[in-house]
């Protein structure tokens, strides 16, 4: 069986492999689990995408403009076999953000 530091580097390279890097910007680790059963490391990543903004902004305020976001944050779950080392599937990782007071 591999060790959760490789497992997290196998996962980081399937990453940098499958997506564009002029996207993956602050790429970190953020959850590290072993399967119940010790077959798969699910490892969590994530990155700052930066946000393609409308160049048309008619009826747009312009302090709505100044507070539009320009990048967000986006996480990936990328299950890797615990016994090879081998990346086999990512899924979108859905984090609910904080409401805001």
């Amino acid at each position: 069986m591999i060790g959760i530091k490789d497992a997290v580097k196998a996962a980081t390279v399937f990453l940098m492999e499958l997506l564009d890097p002029k996207e993956l910007n602050d790429v970190l680790l953020e959850e590290v689990e072993l399967s119940p059963d010790s077959t798969y490391w699910y490892i969590t990543l994530g990155y700052t995408r930066p946000i393609t903004v409308s160049t048309s902004s008619r009826g747009i305020h312009p302090l709505q403009e100044l507070t539009r976001p320009t990048a967000e944050r986006v996480y990936k779950r990328i299950t890797v076999r615990a016994d090879t080392g081998q990346p086999v599937a990512m899924k979108i990782r859905a984090v609910e953000k904080p409401a805001l007071a």
